[in-house]
C-alpha cells in the first residue's frame, strides 16, 4: 500500500482512558479524550471516534495508518483499544503498529530537553510498587528506551530519580504519596497518554514488514495480568 503524505493517520492510547489524535501530513487536525477511563470507556471509544472522523470531514477507509499504544497500563483497556485498532484496520486495509506508551510520555518531556538527557516514566503497579522505563533523550524530540519497563520498589525509584533529568507520570495522584516529597517534586503529571507525540515530527519509523507490525501490537505486561490461578473444574463438570 502506498501511503502518501496526504494521507490522514491516526492515533489512540487506551492505557489510562482513550485518547486520540488525528494528523494529515504535518498537521495535527483533533486531539483529545475519546472516552475517560470508566465502565464505559470501551462501549463509547468507537462511536466517540466515528464522531470525530465526521467533524474532522475524514471516514474510517481514509484514515490509512494507524498507531496504538500497547502499555504498560490497563489492562482491560490495552486489549480493547488495542483490539478495536486492529479491527478497523482487518476491515479497511489500513496499516497498523504499536508503540510503548511509555515513548509518547517521554517523547513529550524530550521535546523541551538536551539531548542526552535521562527521563523516566512512571506507571503506578499497585501494591506500594511503581512501574518504570527510562529513556535517553537523542535529539530534539526523539528517545530511546535505556532501560525496559520493569516493576520497582518506592525505595528503588527514590534513589533511580536522583540521577535522571526529569520525570512523568500518568498516575502522579497515585505515586505521589509513595515518594519522598523531594523526588515526587521532580516529578511532571499530565492526565493521561497524549497519542500526538506517537504523530510529532520526527516521525517514528514504520517498518515494511506487515508481520512485524502486527508482532509490535502486542500488549506490553510487565508482570502477569491474572494474579490468581485459575480453579480448577470439579469433577464430573
Amino acid at each position: 500500500m502506498t501511503v502518501d503524505r496526504g494521507s490522514y493517520r491516526f492515533a489512540l492510547d487506551s492505557s489510562t482512558g482513550f485518547f486520540g489524535a488525528l494528523a494529515r501530513g504535518d498537521r495535527v487536525l483533533w486531539s483529545g479524550v475519546l472516552s475517560p477511563a470508566g465502565r464505559r470507556a470501551e462501549a463509547e471509544a468507537l462511536p466517540n471516534l466515528l464522531e470525530v472522523l465526521e467533524q474532522c470531514g475524514c471516514t474510517l477507509g481514509e484514515v490509512r495508518r494507524w498507531t496504538v499504544g500497547v502499555g504498560p497500563g490497563s489492562f482491560t483497556g490495552l486489549r480493547a483499544g488495542i483490539a478495536l485498532v486492529l479491527g478497523i484496520c482487518r476491515g479497511t486495509g489500513a496499516w497498523v503498529r504499536g508503540l510503548s506508551s511509555s515513548l509518547a510520555l517521554a517523547r513529550r518531556v524530550a521535546a523541551t530537553a538536551r539531548t542526552g538527557a535521562r527521563i523516566g516514566v512512571l506507571h503506578d503497579a499497585r501494591r506500594a510498587q511503581i512501574i518504570v522505563t527510562v529513556f535517553r533523550v537523542t535529539g530534539p524530540g526523539t528517545v530511546e528506551e535505556i532501560e525496559p519497563p520493569a516493576v520497582r520498589t518506592v525505595n528503588e525509584v527514590a534513589d533511580a530519580i536522583r540521577s535522571w533529568d526529569g520525570a512523568i507520570t500518568p498516575h502522579f495522584s497515585r505515586i505521589e504519596p509513595l515518594l519522598p516529597e523531594a523526588a515526587a517534586g521532580t516529578c511532571s503529571s499530565v492526565d493521561g497518554v497524549d497519542p500526538r507525540w506517537f504523530l510529532a515530527a520526527p516521525i517514528p519509523p514504520w517498518s515494511p514488514d506487515a508481520a512485524e507490525r502486527l508482532r509490535s501490537c502486542t500488549p506490553i505486561y510487565v508482570r502477569p495480568a491474572v494474579f490468581v490461578g485459575p480453579t480448577r473444574p470439579r469433577s464430573g463438570v
